[in-house]
């Protein structure tokens, strides 16, 4: 063989050598290299948002507070709203089932200073002697407890004017 040949051969083998140590050794090396980088990004990343949270949770803490008291203020303000919608919906059931009319409600607060859970409750009624007895077996079954505290009949047969003052608590139920 010539010498050119030679020299042509041994640079093929040296490239090829070449070639085969960069694709085994240093591509890995910079594959692993990059990945190593993009993981060190993402915890410099996560560190950062990690700061700014614990910063932020004083602020989230306070916010949570201030949502907290607002919903306990709307809440109180419209459980009694609540709580006087059920009550008439369960009275004008009672006197529907007892067969009267109901004419007129007024629900108020409790003329007891002992009553915490308790309204006071003004119905005006007509109908017959025998569905004012109903009415009556309806209130033994009330969903709450009801006192009368007055009661008024006027008229006559099947027409009788119904007058009643009543004490609910709604805060008990039988």
């Amino acid at each position: 063989m010539g010498k050119t040949i030679k020299i042509i051969l041994a640079v093929f083998i040296i490239a090829g050598l070449f070639y085969y140590l960069i694709n085994s050794f240093m591509v890995p090396s910079y594959n692993e290299s990059v990945n190593l980088r993009r993981t060190l990004d993402n915890k410099k990343s996560e560190l950062i948002y990690l700061k700014n949270a614990k910063l932020r949770e004083p602020l989230l803490a306070d916010t949570e507070k201030n949502v907290s008291i607002r919903l306990e203020r709307l809440t109180s303000l419209i459980s009694p709203v609540i709580k006087e919608e059920s009550l008439i919906l369960d009275i004008q059931s009672a006197v529907q089932r007892g067969g009267l009319e109901l004419s007129s409600i007024t629900i108020g607060e409790s003329r007891d200073p002992k009553v915490s859970k308790g309204a006071s409750v003004s119905l005006g009624l007509n109908g017959s002697y025998n569905s004012l007895i109903s009415f009556l077996e309806e209130i033994e079954k009330f969903p709450h407890i009801m006192t009368i505290d007055n009661l008024s009949v006027s008229g006559q047969g099947d027409l009788l004017n119904i007058s009643m003052q009543t004490t609910i608590f709604y805060g008990e139920t039988r």
